[in-house]
């Protein structure tokens, strides 16, 4: 598994507004999408590309154009907020969804949305997460998507703690999996109900309101 924080002045500050909890549900919004601008143009520098020769108004022009779009993969309900970002940039790419609730009192996942194709076999997925905090609901995710034939999948999110990336790991190599974490921050641990600290809240919540 490889890991990449980027670090960019521009995300830097976006993500100073992620994080302050004066920030109210419209600018929060915003933030978040400029944040998933800016890691997924990182998270997609390595995606494979082909020659085209393109007509501009001067003559031919030798251009590389994406070998193939990803499959988004945006965990419900959070999720959705990087997604209009992703859209943006891969605006041809199929998404797919899934959803998993966490119990509050066990941290554990449960699914109660699997919107995924037959086959995702030779197809790199990018899945939307705001937070990887334990990492239980990642790990779920990662056996439904290697069950399907993915095995090279990007992780993008907003913030993660170190017991999410360990878990992550240990999954992804015992699925046999190429996993690529791409996060704008790293925060030293988790608080006692398992909240990644200092953090930035409930994104789902300060997202699409509290439930």
């Amino acid at each position: 598994m490889q890991t990449e924080v980027v670090d960019h002045p521009l995300l830097a500050d976006t993500m100073a507004v992620v994080r302050d909890r004066d920030t109210d549900g419209e600018r929060f919004a915003a933030a978040v999408d400029r944040a998933a601008t800016l890691l997924l143009t990182a998270a997609s520098a390595r995606l494979p590309t082909r020659l085209e020769e393109v007509a501009t108004p001067l003559g031919p022009a030798n251009c590389r154009r994406l070998a193939e779009q990803p499959v988004l993969v945006p965990v419900l309900r959070a999720g959705l907020g990087l997604l209009p970002a992703a859209r943006a940039l891969f605006p041809a790419a199929p998404v797919a969804f899934v959803g998993l609730r966490r119990d509050e009192a066990t941290a554990e996942p449960h699914w109660y949305l699997d919107a995924l194709p037959e086959r995702l076999a030779d197809r790199h997925v990018i899945v939307l997460e705001p937070m990887l905090a334990t990492g239980g609901t990642m790990v779920q995710v990662l056996g439904r998507l290697a069950a399907l034939g993915a095995l090279q999948i990007t992780l993008v999110a907003l913030i993660c703690a170190p017991a999410g990336l360990a878990q992550l790991e240990r999954g992804a190599a015992s699925l046999g999996i190429e996993l690529r974490v791409v996060v704008g921050a790293a925060d030293p641990g988790l608080d006692d109900r398992n909240f990644i600290f200092p953090g930035l809240g409930d994104a789902g919540d300060r997202l699409f309101g509290a439930l």
